[in-house]
């Protein structure tokens, strides 16, 4: 399943590009922005609430890639350079046929169909390149806007699975 070197990913608007300590301000904002992070629990031991935690974050993520744990993408407008949201495929099943889609995009950013082309991109790559069966997505119950993207983007809910981390979460997913 590993793949030789770093998927760059390209559509008619977007390019999904490795993470690297050049996007640390835009992480910082992705991972502490209270309107981005509404929905989502994190650990106390995982918030991002300084600049140094975000490049921390950027280490661990390349590490987790580097070890066959996770891919992390930035997301950039065609011409862009800066880093307006991210996408990740992690949480692989040790058989590596599953693993869970997240994402995050600065509010300036959505409601522009920006996040369906990135998740369409990344489902893409970890079918046809990653070879994964199963593309899971948790999401709060109340993130509606999450919701609608996954429904958009053929995920089915699994009302059978719960997020035991989780419980307001509510388990989407999407078959090769």
């Amino acid at each position: 399943m590993k793949i030789n070197s770093f998927p760059t990913l390209k559509s008619k608007r977007l390019i999904l590009r490795k993470t690297t300590e050049v996007d640390v301000q835009q992480t910082y904002f992705l991972r502490s922005d209270a309107t981005v992070n509404k929905y989502i629990e994190r650990s106390e031991e995982s918030k991002t609430k300084t600049v140094e935690d975000a490049m921390s974050f950027i280490h661990k993520i390349t590490k987790e890639y580097d070890e066959n744990e996770s891919i992390s993408w930035s997301i950039c407008i065609e011409g862009m350079s800066e880093m307006i949201g991210s996408i990740c495929l992690w949480n692989y099943s040790e058989d590596l046929k599953k693993a869970e889609v997240g994402y995050a995009l600065h509010p300036d950013f959505q409601g522009k169909g920006i996040m369906s082309e990135a998740l369409q991109l990344v489902v893409n790559c970890g079918f046809n390149q990653l070879n994964f069966e199963v593309i899971e997505a948790y999401t709060h119950g109340d993130n509606l806007n999450s919701q609608s993207l996954l429904l958009k983007n053929d995920f089915v809910l699994n009302p059978l699975k719960k997020d035991e981390e989780d419980p307001n979460n509510q388990v989407f997913e999407l078959k090769k």
